[in-house]
């Protein structure tokens, strides 16, 4: 018998029932609803009819999981009279099935397989875990849990907090996951970082626990199956001396006011009403130079929770982490760029590019297919083409304005060698440059300071985490921490500028530094001030640079040859 007489009513996944039934106290629970979805419960309940058309592997508590989420039963006030609520969230961020007014939707792998099963349901939408929408639809389903579960029952409810095991235990023995498995658990560990924030912001819980994560541990010989979530018996046993230590040290105060309230479907909770009113969603627009460090910028946004695009361009082999392009804006400005007859990648020095009525209106239809998140943006080279279109039909966007020393984006052009025209005439890659840094350096001049955030891709790289902080606070943004491993210095290459090609450039394009040096000043710099050491290195004539290093060429030449002889081969 247990030493205390709490009752519970747990919410969420198995790992809150094991803490009971590792310490054997299953007596204390009253209820525990399993792998059902908060957002499910606020939709229209649907009638189960379809066990005969599941697979004859579907397991017996997939059956049930589905029996309630379509019954929307997971939540029963009247049943939480007196008891404690135990909520974690590893089922919670899923969801079977939904209806949002014709529209079915669902995330369930298990359901996606099921051919004849959607025959009869037919699922209209996918929304797998880790989108921007499911994110949207968990805000609300955690905003209408606030409205309609009783103060008195959050003030007694225990949110605990699970995270997915880094390691495992397998035959006595702890090893660690190899890479692929890892760069999962961050995915989802700061998946459940954002549930847990904006749970907590939302519902305030009356008490929280959580095991220290570097402690936690997976067992391979789980007696259910193997996951990042199947832990071994000590964290269960920890779980509960956290769990008896919240009971017996707090007075909690259980509710008597829900004997009359029972949950039933209220069309004032329906996700559908508050999708159809959202808040305003704030927008990033990227802009840059080709080859100036916009794919990883994107990318480290991305990272960070903002919402570049679900339909993205390939990586190539130029690229091979990704361009983080959203196609739905790079194939609208490649189809501008070629109604006026220029050039579908951008090179161009049109000042002023014409953008037809019906381009105007596909424009309206992207940025409405694309403003679903609470942050959203796009990054595409071109964007720097069309800066004052964009500003005008989003008067309240800001803008990141990324640029890359001149040397460096010249070098990075030719070296991609897929741009015939600068093959033809290689002049033309600073000339281009000059003209795209021109273009953002007159957007960022005209708006205000306070919609533009200027940067160095170099500073960037040194201090992801500063910048990402930097836009929040420029932009009253709430992204998250960015991951660690976006940038890989083996395929990042930067030029040293005291190579010739810089002193080229200063020698023949004056213009080029001058840019360069105007963008330094005004770019954000955490450190303070911009580094303007390469001025020095860049000074010299690049011609007596170039006869100097062909003269050693020469000189290594002829000693080759010299040797050749010597050996007999020539």
């Amino acid at each position: 018998m247990s030493d205390i007489s709490e009752k519970f009513y747990i919410l969420g996944s198995c790992v809150s029932r094991d803490i009971f039934k590792f310490s054997e106290k299953n007596e204390l629970v009253s209820n525990y609803v399993f792998q059902s979805s908060l957002i499910s419960q606020f939709s229209p309940p649907l009638k189960w009819t379809y066990d005969a058309l599941l697979s004859a592997k579907c397991p017996p508590f997939i059956k049930r999981s589905l029996q309630i989420d379509f019954g929307r039963t997971a939540i029963d006030l009247n049943a939480m009279k007196n008891k404690t609520l135990l909520i974690d969230l590893v089922a919670y961020t899923c969801s079977s099935i939904l209806r949002i007014g014709n529209t079915y939707i669902t995330n369930n792998a298990f359901l996606c397989k099921q051919p004849l099963l959607k025959e009869y349901l037919p699922i209209d939408e996918t929304i797998f875990v880790g989108t921007p929408k499911r994110l949207e639809l968990w805000i609300k389903a955690c905003e209408i849990f606030r409205d309609i579960i009783p103060e008195e029952v959050m003030k007694n409810c225990i949110l605990h907090k699970e995270w997915p095991a880094f390691c495992y235990k397998r035959n006595g023995e702890v090893c660690a996951y190899d890479d692929s498995n890892i760069k999962g658990i961050y995915a989802a560990t700061k998946r459940f970082e954002t549930c847990y924030k904006i749970f907590e912001k939302n519902c305030t819980p009356g008490y929280t626990f959580e095991l220290e994560r570097t402690k936690i541990i997976a067992d391979y010989h789980y007696y259910g199956s193997f996951n990042h979530f199947h832990y071994v018996s000590n964290y269960y046993l920890e779980g509960w001396d956290k769990t008896k230590e919240i009971i017996t040290s707090k007075n909690i105060q259980k509710s008597n006011l829900i004997d009359e309230k029972k949950v039933s479907f209220n069309p004032n909770y329906s996700i559908l009403t508050f999708q159809s009113q959202p808040e305003p969603s704030k927008t990033l627009i990227i802009a840059s130079m080709h080859r100036s460090g916009s794919s990883l910028t994107a990318s480290l946004l991305q990272s960070a929770g903002l919402n570049i695009g679900e339909r993205l361009l390939k990586a190539y082999p130029s690229n091979i982490k990704g361009h983080f392009e959203n196609l739905d804006f790079f194939e609208f400005h490649r189809a501008v760029l070629k109604s006026q007859g220029l050039h579908e990648d951008g090179w161009t020095f049109e000042e002023k590019i014409e953008v037809n009525s019906h381009f105007v209106e596909k424009a309206r239809e992207i940025i409405n297919q694309n403003c679903r998140s609470p942050y959203w943006g796009w990054k595409d080279p071109r964007t720097t083409l069309f800066l004052d279109f964009w500003a005008q039909l989003l008067p309240e966007t800001q803008f990141l304005f990324i640029y890359r020393a001149p040397w460096e984006v010249v070098n990075s052009l030719h070296r991609r060698n897929t741009d015939t025209i600068l093959n033809s005439e290689p002049n033309l890659a600073v000339k281009f440059w000059i003209h795209y840094n021109k273009k953002i350096l007159s957007c960022y001049e005209r708006n205000s300071p306070q919609s533009c955030l200027l940067a160095n891709i170099n500073t960037i790289i040194k201090y992801p985490k500063n910048y990402i902080e930097a836009i929040n606070e420029k932009f009253k943004f709430m992204l998250e921490k960015p991951e660690k491993n976006i940038y890989d210095s083996s395929i990042w290459q930067k030029q040293r500028s005291d190579s010739y090609q810089p002193k080229l450039i200063n020698y023949f394009f004056p213009e080029a530094i001058q840019i360069y040096e105007r963008l330094e000043k005004i770019a954000w710099h955490p450190e303070g001030k911009p580094d303007f050491s390469w001025r020095e290195l860049i000074k010299s004539s690049p011609i007596a640079q170039i006869q100097a290093g062909l003269g050693r060429s020469q000189n290594r030449l002829e000693k080759i040859k010299a040797e050749l002889n010597n050996s007999g081969l020539l």
